[in-house]
């Protein structure tokens, strides 16, 4: 499985905790832990297509919350943003780049049309120094955002741009990119 990742859970001062790395490619049942699950299934949904076994990548970090912009009251828009942070199984796949933008592609052609119902994926390309392995390494942040005029909203439109990002993962072949 990919490298091992030098991530420890931390507590912030907020009251937010940050989960730390879990291999959850190695041990898929390590899923339930990632806190955010409970209020946001459809991120554990695509947390078990990343790290499938037939799967070519697998996440090494995630995060996922609901806001409404400060000062601000309905009927203004609720937005709900989550993170995850992928890296290719085979760790020499990380190396060039040209593989991370390659899955970039891969995956945006799978959400055409979410912005029909508010919904947002932006690709990273991001290098990844803090993971063992090859130092010029390279990882993708999938960000997946929604938003809508009501909680209930923005969680249903935010979880389908979730299943339509889940979806062009699971089309990918076990040896991609090759």
């Amino acid at each position: 499985m990919g490298p091992p990742v030098p991530y420890p859970a931390i507590d912030h001062r907020d009251g937010h905790r940050n989960n730390g790395y879990f291999n959850l490619k190695s041990d898929p049942a390590l899923i339930a832990r990632v806190s955010e699950i409970a209020d946001y299934p459809a991120l554990g949904e695509l947390l078990k297509v990343v790290n499938a076994v037939a799967s070519p990548i697998e996440s090494v970090g995630c995060e996922c919350r609901t806001w409404m912009p400060p000062g601000r009251e309905p009927p203004h828009v609720y937005s709900t943003n989550a993170y995850v942070d992928v890296v290719f199984s085979s760790a020499d796949r990380n190396r060039p780049p040209e593989n991370h933008l390659r899955l970039a592609a891969t995956i945006l052609d799978g959400v055409r049309g979410c912005e029909r119902w508010w919904g947002n994926v932006e690709i990273a390309l991001q290098p990844m120094h803090w993971i063992a392995g090859p130092v010029d390494a390279w990882g993708t942040m999938i960000k997946v955002s929604g938003a809508g005029r009501s909680e209930a909203e923005c969680a249903k439109l935010w979880a389908e741009t979730m299943r339509c990002v889940g979806d062009a993962i699971q089309s990918l072949p076990a040896q991609f990119p090759d």
